[in-house]
């Protein structure tokens, strides 16, 4: 497990890292340094995203629905199995529902990321004089909800970790 784990570690820690370096060696410099929709933690309004599209080049709009939205469908599902082997193998009690319920907030990242890949793929698609505001809301909302249920999703991998180690210690 231990082995299954650090390899599929290794290949998010790829993807995340190939997404950094075509979001800052490519995508913000072909949109006046502007972030993209994906990593704006804290989500964005309609005007904001009008504006990103409107700044965004075609061969940053080009390399957002092909290499970017490549990489950003295979690094959800690669993200979710981590999570979800490391919640696995840190779950000291058995039985399935209590391992259902520890992965909620990774399955959660895992729905959330999927569908804000796709609301974004639209935006770009509509582009600033098609988007309308109900869209830009969700893509936002889907987007805040993926970055705080990573974080929650982390954070139960943390305290079930802490929790192993003091059963362990008596």
């Amino acid at each position: 497990m231990k082995v299954l784990i650090t390899l599929v570690a290794a290949f998010a820690a790829a993807l995340f890292g190939t997404l950094l370096w075509l979001t800052e060696t490519y995508l913000k410099p072909q949109a006046d340094g502007m972030a993209p929709f994906d990593g704006r933690v804290f989500g964005y309004d309609f005007e904001t995203a009008k504006t990103y599209l409107e700044t965004l080049t075609a061969n940053g709009r080009a390399v957002y629905m092909l290499e970017m939205r490549l990489l950003d469908t295979v690094f959800p599902f690669t993200l979710f199995l981590l999570l979800a082997l490391m919640t696995g193998r840190l779950i000291r009690e058995p039985g399935f529902g209590r391992l259902v319920l520890h992965l909620i907030p990774a399955f959660t990242y895992f729905v959330a990321d999927i569908w804000e890949n796709s609301m974004v793929a639209m935006m770009l698609r509509l582009g600033p004089g098609g988007i309308e505001p109900w869209q830009v809301q969700l893509a936002s909302a889907l987007t805040m909800v993926k970055w705080l249920a990573v974080a929650l999703s982390v954070a139960m991998i943390g305290w079930l970790y802490l929790q192993g180690r003091r059963t362990a210690r008596g």
